[in-house]
C-alpha cells in the first residue's frame, strides 16, 4: 500500500477505555493528547449502510507519526465494534494523508477484490472525508482527506 499512498501518517488504536489508554501512553512519554469526547459526524456508513455510531477520539504525535485512540460509545455497527467483538483491542488501522484523495481512492479500489481492497466504512467529518478500506485477512488501512496544514492548525 505504501507504494500507492506514501508514508504512514497515523496509527489508529481501538480501545475500551480511552482515558486509561491516554494515561498509559503519557507514562511512555507520548503526549500531550487532544481529546474529543464526542466526535460530530454528519454522515457515517458501515458496509454500505447508515450507522449511528458514536465515538470519542484522542490524538497525539510521536515524532512524525500521529497516534489516534478510538473508543466507540454505543453498539451501532462499525469496524470498531467488529474489531472489539472479535476480542481485539489495539492497533486497528493505518492512515495515509493526501492532497489528491479521490484519485488515490479510485486507484486503490480499481479492480475491487482483485486487488484485495474493499470499502468497509465511509464517514464524513464536516468538510473532511475518511474512508476505511480493508484487505481481507491481512490488515485494515485508512485514507484520510485531511491536509497536513489543516491538521496542524486543528491540533494547535
Amino acid at each position: 500500500m505504501s507504494q500507492i499512498f506514501g508514508s504512514v501518517a497515523q496509527n489508529g488504536y481501538v480501545v475500551r477505555d480511552i482515558e486509561k489508554s491516554m494515561e498509559r501512553w503519557l507514562e511512555l512519554g507520548v503526549g500531550p493528547w487532544f481529546y474529543f469526547g464526542k466526535v460530530e459526524m454528519d454522515y457515517f456508513r458501515h458496509r454500505g449502510r447508515p450507522s449511528d455510531m458514536e465515538m470519542s477520539v484522542a490524538i497525539a504525535n510521536s515524532g512524525d507519526l500521529q497516534l489516534e485512540l478510538i473508543q466507540q460509545r454505543n453498539d451501532a455497527p462499525s469496524m470498531y465494534r467488529e474489531f472489539l467483538d472479535a476480542g481485539h483491542e489495539g492497533m486497528q488501522h493505518m492512515s495515509y494523508w493526501s492532497n489528491d484523495y479521490q484519485a488515490l481512492y479510485d486507484r486503490a479500489l480499481f479492480g475491487g477484490e482483485e486487488r484485495g481492497v474493499l470499502e468497509a466504512f465511509h464517514r464524513r467529518l464536516t468538510s473532511n472525508q475518511s474512508r476505511v478500506t480493508s484487505t481481507p485477512d491481512l490488515f485494515r488501512a485508512t485514507w484520510d482527506d485531511m491536509y497536513a496544514a489543516e491538521l496542524r492548525r486543528l491540533l494547535r
